[in-house]
């Protein structure tokens, strides 16, 4: 009896911690589910959450892909120098996005056919002619583990419109799903916004980061000390009186503060992204904006950040035209500004003096002087994105909200998503040291 007892007793232990492993399975499964991450439609009664907070839901169902061999530090200065762009339509069906960018979502001079899936400047990719530098296209799984092995939990982007599209197309390669107002037309939201991402859950410690833009045709602002002592003056969307001059550039522009949101950060590491030229009017004026940079960079750049300069790119002439392809050099690029003359509007909007912009950076930032600072790295897309004349705004694609004959934007998706590329691959060098 009391055998029996025993026997029974044990076996209703057994099935009891049977149902405990199960139900313990079970639970973390479930918060390993990447359900787990996605935004619910419905915001109740409270209203819409603070989007700083939430997690945007993540519609890619691309799988990362392994970097394999990226190689160093000396591929920052090689990659996306010498190539060609090359028809792929594998690529292009992995670089939709899950949903389109504010007013890029109606064409009238593309519809989807069989033959002809995705708009043409969506199709091509870019090949390196360094195979030891090779350009690894970004998803979120990759630049998740690249930013944690920096120790890097914020993304800045600044500078201009150009900027501005491109901290666009970083949120959309990443594969998430966004609300339209934030990223349409010239809403608040649209010049200075901030978003969290959760990163997938592979381990039980999860990491997220920041992805945030600030617009700043100039990249500059206020020493710190000057902020402070301004307060409500100092968060002011002018301009610095300085740089304001009619010889430096077209007026009404904006600079929004951004040097504060950058020093003050607390936590990771930051990776600030910045840049200006495309509304400077000579060398002389970009050298001087270029150098206050720099030296804000020397005074508040914090140990450990990332900061990279992201070159000019100019627009293109004739990007209205049918059937435009990317060119297949630079020499043809410059065969075609010398044959539209001084008139053009290669030269009424500089963009003959770009060059010259980025050649003056590269030479100040690989200088000996730079030898005892913190280093500034060169994100060099000019040589990539001069060769696409192809994908413009103002192409012959007719995005339907945008304007007829803008030549220097371009369409998102499109030649941009490659600069988010190069930045990954270049950070996955910098992880490899």
């Amino acid at each position: 009896m009391i055998v029996a007892n025993n026997l029974s007793a044990a076996i209703i232990f057994a099935c009891f911690l049977l149902f405990v492993l199960a139900a313990n399975f079970g639970w973390s499964r479930r918060r390993s589910s990447p359900n787990t991450r996605q935004l619910s439609s419905a915001f109740g009664q409270t209203g819409p959450p603070d989007p700083k907070t939430i997690e945007w839901k993540v519609t890619s169902s691309i799988p990362h892909q392994p970097a394999g061999n990226v190689g160093g530090e000396q591929c920052l200065s090689l990659r996306g120098q010498s190539g060609e762009w090359v028809r792929d339509m594998d690529y292009a069906a992995t670089a939709q996005y899950a949903s389109p960018v504010g007013k890029f979502s109606t064409f009238h001079g593309f519809q989807p056919t069989p033959k002809n899936p995705y708009r043409a400047a969506t199709t091509y990719r870019w090949v390196d002619e360094s195979g030891s530098c090779p350009l690894v296209v970004a998803d979120l799984g990759g630049m998740c583990s690249v930013l944690e092995s920096l120790g890097v939990d914020r993304i800045l982007i600044v500078g201009d419109s150009l900027s501005r599209y491109f901290a666009w197309s970083l949120w959309k390669v990443l594969g998430f799903d966004d609300p339209t107002p934030t990223f349409g037309g010239r809403a608040p939201g649209c010049h200075n916004w901030e978003r969290m991402v959760q990163c997938p859950s592979s381990s039980t410690r999860r990491f997220r980061f920041t992805v945030a833009f600030t617009a700043n045709d100039l990249a500059i602002d206020w020493p710190l000390e000057e902020q402070r002592q301004q307060g409500d003056e100092a968060e002011s969307a002018d301009c610095r009186d300085e740089f304001m001059t009619e010889g430096t550039m077209q007026a009404g522009r904006m600079c929004l503060p951004w040097l504060r949101k950058y020093a003050e950060h607390v936590g990771g590491r930051t990776l600030l992204v910045a840049n200006t030229g495309p509304h400077i009017k000579s060398q002389d004026d970009f050298a001087r904006i270029f150098d206050e940079f720099v030296a804000l960079m020397d005074r508040y750049q914090k140990p450990g950040d990332i900061v990279m300069w992201r070159t000019n790119v100019p627009g293109h002439l004739d990007c209205d035209k049918p059937d435009v392809r990317p060119y297949s050099s630079i020499a043809e690029y410059k065969q075609d500004i010398e044959a539209a003359g001084p008139r053009s509007s290669a030269h009424r909007y500089m963009w003959t003096s770009f060059n010259g912009y980025n050649q003056y950076a590269k030479q100040v930032l690989e200088g000996p002087k730079r030898r005892t600072s913190a280093p500034i790295h060169m994100l060099d897309v000019y040589p990539m994105t001069i060769l696409r004349k192809d994908g413009h705004v103002g192409g012959a694609e007719k995005c339907e909200d945008c304007k007829a004959m803008d030549c220097l934007h371009y369409i998102l998706p499109g030649p941009i998503d490659w600069w988010v590329h190069l930045m990954y691959s270049n950070l996955l060098s910098l992880a490899s040291q």
